[in-house]
């Protein structure tokens, strides 16, 4: 005989920059629900093991980036088998306050740093990852492009910009 349903088949119903929601059908029998990501190596991470409605944000997620997501069923004590054919694929979009910058072109001990103009951003502040700290060479740039100079030649350079919307600095 068919026992019907016991799996959720989960839909992406909406995503921000660093979350996803998912729902499903209620699963008969089900008391309660768990959400997963799964991991570039197999692994899952559980965000819960308590969810009792059909919806769930999964949230804290990463900026523009792709994630496989499980939902399982608790029926009688027993969480619904899965594979990671279960899963489905949900996407993060692109967290329009912060900049993407690129580099514009380099020169002798130069780098020139260009990035989009974010929307309500009032000016911009541009520093350079070194040891595990920041070193900031300005907390009031008004353009779209910045030269930093005086770097060492032939080294790996890492530089963050920061969007000021509403006198907020944008994360990182």
């Amino acid at each position: 005989r068919d026992r019907g349903t016991v799996k959720p088949t989960p839909q992406i119903k909406s995503t921000t920059y660093n979350s996803i929601t998912v729902n499903w059908g209620a699963v008969p029998g089900a008391s309660k629900y768990a959400i997963a990501t799964r991991e570039s190596n197999g692994s899952y991470k559980t965000y819960t093991l308590d969810c009792t409605g059909t919806s769930y944000t999964i949230n804290g997620l990463a900026s523009n980036t792709s994630y496989q997501i499980l939902v399982q069923a608790n029926i009688n004590g027993k969480w619904s088998s899965f594979s990671a054919n279960d899963c489905i694929t949900g996407k993060t979009v692109v967290d329009k306050t912060r900049p993407a910058p690129v580099i514009a072109s380099t020169g002798d001990g130069t780098v020139t740093l260009k990035w989009d103009a974010v929307e309500g951003a009032s000016k911009y502040a541009i520093a350079e990852y070194i040891d595990g700290s920041y070193k900031t060479y300005t907390l009031d740039c008004k353009d779209t492009s910045y030269t930093v100079s005086n770097l060492a030649n032939g080294y790996k350079h890492t530089f963050l910009v920061q969007a000021n919307i509403n006198g907020r600095w944008s994360s990182f």
